[in-house]
């Protein structure tokens, strides 16, 4: 398919080209120092470690395990557990406002739920103003309360 692609031609002009680049120190400098720099500059940015996500919790099981549960999130560096809340209402403004950035629902059944052997669900809420931290806050979030169902079961 490509026999006839490096013609002779096509070969001269290209060690004509890279003769000349390395004749040529300021081409050899714009061609490695730009993509060098933005490399580093979207390694910074792009950090996929979160740190001291301000947490906010409602929980209306109010049992052991709910507990055990919160715990799990904020044992790490990840989630810091700010305050808990006694409405969705309070924690809406709470994310709104910007005082948390991060909310655990607990439903009163979760519990229950457990002891029968059924799934227990509890809501995960985000403030999405940066996206990437959100993300990856989801992502750790659904880890912690996937191996916490695991370790029940298990």
């Amino acid at each position: 398919m490509l026999n006839g692609f490096f013609t002779p031609r096509l070969l001269a002009l290209m060690r004509k080209e890279f003769t000349q680049i390395r004749r040529d120190t300021r081409i050899v400098i714009s061609l490695i120092v730009p993509p060098a720099l933005l490399l580093l500059l979207f390694g910074f940015v792009l950090n996929s470690k979160i740190e001291n996500v301000r947490l906010g919790v409602i929980d209306q099981s109010g049992t052991s395990e709910s507990r055990e549960l919160i715990a799990d999130l904020s044992v790490s560096r990840s989630f810091r557990l700010t305050r808990g809340f006694l409405s969705p209402s309070e924690l809406s403004d709470a994310l709104t406002d910007g005082r948390v950035q991060a909310g655990l629902i607990i439903p009163a059944e979760f519990s229950r739920d457990l002891v029968k052997g059924r799934q227990a669900n509890v809501q995960f809420v985000l403030n999405a103003m940066d996206a990437n931290t959100a993300t990856v806050a989801k992502t750790y979030a659904q880890g912690v309360v996937s191996a916490y169902g695991k370790g029940v079961r298990g």
